[in-house]
């Protein structure tokens, strides 16, 4: 069972917390699903809705999933629920692996995340999950690759108000510098360099155009291959 007396809001920052803002793929509460949650509580007891889950974390457990349940059981004045406690997913601290944990719970409810939400949580695993491939975070999300391909590239769409998402343009001096910045950001973290650029970097990249490009895998490495190569002449020459 949690403990609802010792969660609560808290930056990233403090340990202790149970409920870390970061981790909720949301930005806001339902007060209609959480009355609805109440209801269901007081009329079926803390077993009427799915027990919250909890990641494993140094010191205590975060908070993954359920926080329209716990919200809900606030509002009774219960003091706990019943929790499924889960273990980081090997390789991911605890606050990503919670924030894996908690859209993947998301992606299965009843209510959908929103397209900022989508937006806001494809940014956030760009940074944090660089092994991903955009399509695998797409996948994550629930958009096209499409839209995390022009998110990576530092573009903009718009928000949930049901108008046309149309790309902020860029001029084209402004996507080649947001390419380079992006290779030499992933080049400068530490290890990733290593892991990137090492010897098995050939390998690597034809495995990602595989998986980003699928069948135009082989026509677009030869076009990126021309580029590079007329750009070296020209840093010669200056």
């Amino acid at each position: 069972m949690i403990t609802l007396k010792r969660l609560r809001l808290s930056d990233p920052e403090d340990g202790r917390a149970t409920w870390i803002r970061d981790v909720w793929p949301r930005q806001r509460l339902d007060q209609e699903r959480v009355q609805l949650f109440a209801q269901m509580y007081a009329e079926g007891g803390p077993d009427a809705l799915p027990p919250v889950v909890t990641v494993k974390a140094e010191d205590g457990v975060i908070l993954a999933d359920g926080v329209h349940r716990v919200c809900a059981a606030w509002s009774l004045g219960w003091e706990s629920l019943p929790e499924e406690v889960l273990n980081p997913l090997p390789g991911r601290d605890a606050l990503t692996a919670a924030f894996l944990v908690a859209l993947d719970r998301a992606a299965k409810s009843a209510l959908p995340l929103t397209f900022s939400e989508r937006k806001r949580a494809a940014l956030r695993l760009l940074k944090a999950c660089p092994d991903f491939s955009q399509r695998q975070i797409a996948r994550l999300v629930g958009v096209s690759h499409t839209s995390v391909q022009r998110w990576a590239m530092g573009e903009d769409e718009t928000d949930d108000n049901g108008g046309t998402r149309v790309p902020t343009p860029l001029s084209a001096d402004a996507l080649a510098r947001a390419w380079l910045r992006r290779m030499w950001t992933l080049e400068q973290r530490k290890g990733l360099g290593d892991l990137l650029f090492g010897d098995r970097m050939p390998q690597r990249l034809a495995q990602a155009a595989l998986d980003v490009f699928g069948d135009q895998a082989e026509s677009k490495l030869w076009r990126y291959a021309k580029w590079w190569s007329e750009a070296v002449e020209l840093v010669k020459r200056e």
